[in-house]
């Protein structure tokens, strides 16, 4: 099944392809990340859960069905959005054009934060990679090729 037209131009771009895939995987973990925080959430009194709970902390394990439940509510926020933000790039919405460049800008400032906080690293973990990724997302979506796939 080929790319349909949309105005402006003559083709989805494949970037925009890309970043539709990967916001549709990015909803998908943070989906099933939000079921495992629920369900931690439901069995936190059950003895083994409550056990391996305590011995993280006596004070945690007491309010750990509270956290894991607002923990998996905003996981599944997370979750629904970049949902719509991978269905939004894949049909050529401005406004998930607009969003996904303000939520790249919000995650390159938590990347430098990290850097300022977190102690240096030189893994795939580090906050550099973030804002080396995030900031390319910020250009690519700025192009006025792809800025013209996006208007409608």
């Amino acid at each position: 099944m080929g790319s349909k037209q949309h105005p402006g131009t003559t083709r989805r771009p494949v970037g925009v392809v890309i970043l539709s895939i990967l916001a549709t995987i990015s909803g998908i973990q943070l989906l099933a990340s939000s079921i495992w925080s629920f369900a931690v959430s439901a069995n936190a009194h059950e003895p083994a859960i409550a056990d391996a709970l305590t011995r993280i902390s006596p004070e945690f394990a007491a309010k750990a069905a509270g956290v894991f439940f607002l923990t998996g509510l905003l996981l599944l926020a997370m979750a629904v959005s970049s949902l719509l933000l991978a269905r939004g790039y894949y049909l050529g919405k401005e406004k998930a054009r607009k969003r996904g460049r303000f939520v790249s800008a919000v995650v390159v400032i938590w990347g430098v934060l990290g850097i300022i906080v977190l102690p240096a690293r030189a893994d795939p973990a580090s906050p550099l990679w973030t804002i080396l990724i995030n900031g390319i997302i910020i250009v690519y979506l700025g192009r006025p090729q792809i800025r013209s796939f996006f208007r409608i």
